[in-house]
């Protein structure tokens, strides 16, 4: 793992502190690991602190982990957010309710299986990183359909055609993509659609790019068609 990875834990319990400090910091050679004993102090933190990956304890958190998590979610995009939940509850149901983490374990833990979870979620990143573009401030995520501003970490989900356009433009980047071809691509050879169908998904599009980052045309229309040459 690289060295400069900064690693935060929210946690009220000495024993998961200790662990977090001197076993992670042996086991994964992080640059940094921080501790926040509530949620005030780690939003203290984030804010002061370049934050690389979170672990959230439910017992510092309580009943305030599902009311915040949208919160971490927004101050650190992109980031991976570890939960560690008691055992009277169910993990799976646990995942599945609260989407915004990117693994969950429950106490008590094997510190193998959480070295695991932190090693494969950085390599999930690290892959997703490499298949991304980057257009000015802002960093388009195909797999992840997402793009995400990295100066103000404001992030917009895009639909799956929103997806395809962008991957088709920048594939053709500096060079303008006529509607027929967008249409053809994107919409199917043998689909009937007309132009104002593309029009609005690009108006769409567009709006919602302007919600990260209003000072910033990323789709340029040009005769017959659109460009993107940032």
């Amino acid at each position: 793992m690289a060295q400069e990875k900064t690693l935060l834990v929210v946690t009220s319990e000495p024993i998961l502190r200790d662990i977090f400090k001197d076993q992670l910091d042996r086991l994964l050679n992080f640059k940094s690991i921080l501790i926040a004993e509530d949620i005030l102090k780690s939003y203290e933190i984030i804010m002061k602190s370049k934050v690389d990956f979170l672990i959230l304890d439910s017992h510092a958190l309580d009943e305030h982990m599902f009311e915040n998590l949208n919160k971490y979610k927004s101050l650190l995009s992109g980031v991976p957010i570890i939960g560690i939940v008691s055992k009277d509850l169910d993990r799976i149901k646990f995942l599945q309710k609260n989407r915004g983490f990117d693994d969950v374990l429950t106490k008590p833990f094997y510190l193998e299986d959480l070295v695991y979870s932190i090693r494969a979620l950085f390599e999930k990143k690290r892959l997703e990183d490499d298949n991304s573009f980057t257009l000015g401030e802002l960093c388009f995520y195909p797999d992840l359909k997402y793009f995400l501003n990295k100066s103000n970490n404001k992030q917009i989900n895009l639909t799956e055609k929103e997806t395809n356009i962008l991957n088709l433009l920048i594939k053709f980047k500096g060079k303008t993509v006529l509607k027929e071809d967008l249409l053809k691509v994107v919409w199917g050879y043998n689909t009937i659609i007309d132009t104002h169908t593309l029009e609005t998904h690009i108006y769409r599009l567009r709006k919602k790019i302007t919600k990260i980052s209003s000072s910033l045309e990323v789709i340029r229309t040009m005769e017959g068609g659109y460009q993107i040459d940032i």
